[in-house]
């Protein structure tokens, strides 16, 4: 019996394949205090057949935002309510590495200021500099 190559095309399905993962998420909430109950920070775990990734995330308020980049907004909300009440959840589907890498981290929006985040404004008055 002949064995022939893999075509080309279901070499790079097989590829894609092995290098997605499959995403779920487990949260904590905060204990006690004023915010009892309160999402505080999600633990991520994704896993391809080569590798398993973990990493946590504090909520910032970013997540329904993040979320939104791998599935339809309404899900989004849907899985971060899930998360709320203190559900471990599982995305649908497998995701490129590309698609999390950030790890869900807050990203300052660049239009949240109208100055650079790296320009300072200093009076210079106020260390008797003149012109």
């Amino acid at each position: 019996m002949e064995h022939k190559p893999m075509p080309p095309c279901a070499l790079e399905l097989a590829q894609s394949l092995i290098d997605t993962d499959k995403l779920s998420a487990k949260p904590s909430l905060i204990p006690d205090g004023q915010f009892k109950g309160e999402l505080r920070s999600v633990a991520f775990l994704a896993r391809s057949p080569t590798r398993t990734i973990q990493w946590c995330v504090i909520n910032c308020g970013q997540l329904e935002r993040a979320f939104s980049k791998l599935v339809p907004c309404w899900l989004a909300i849907e899985t971060v309510d899930t998360l709320r009440r203190g559900e471990s959840v599982e995305f649908p589907g497998l995701y490129p590495e590309k698609q999390f890498g950030n790890g869900f981290h807050y990203e300052r929006s660049p239009v949240s200021s109208d100055l650079p985040s790296s320009f300072v404004y200093v009076d210079q008055t106020e260390f008797g500099v003149t012109a």
